[in-house]
C-alpha cells in the first residue's frame, strides 16, 4: 500500500513537471468556471445555462484552434468572455429583482 501511494506521489510530481503551466492555469481556469457555474447557477433557465454552456465550448474550442488566426481568434475569445460576463451580470439582475433563486 506504502509503496504504491509513493508511486503515485512520485508520479503526480513527475507529471507536474512535465505538463507546461500555462496548460494546467487553462485546465484550473476551466474547472473553476464549471464549479461557479454549477454552484451560482442552479435555478438559473434552463435556456440561459444552455447559453452559457455554449460559450464555454466555443472558448474552448477557440483556445485549441492554434496560434494562425493574426489576432482574430484572440479578439473571439475575449468577445466570448464578454458574453460570458453579459450573462453573468444578467443572472445577477434576476437575482436582486427575485426573478431567480
Amino acid at each position: 500500500m506504502m509503496r504504491k501511494l509513493a508511486t503515485l506521489v512520485t508520479l503526480v510530481a513527475m507529471i507536474s513537471f512535465a505538463v507546461p503551466q500555462s496548460f494546467c492555469q487553462e485546465k484550473e481556469s476551466a474547472a473553476q468556471e464549471r464549479r461557479e457555474h454549477q454552484q451560482a447557477h442552479r435555478d438559473v433557465p434552463a435556456d440561459m445555462q444552455r447559453a452559457r454552456q455554449a460559450l464555454m465550448n466555443a472558448k474552448n474550442e477557440l483556445q485549441h484552434a492554434g496560434d494562425e488566426w493574426g489576432g482574430h481568434r484572440a479578439a473571439a475569445i475575449e468577445h466570448v468572455n464578454k458574453a460570458l460576463e453579459e450573462i453573468h451580470q444578467a443572472e445577477e439582475y434576476a437575482r436582486q429583482h427575485k426573478l431567480v433563486k
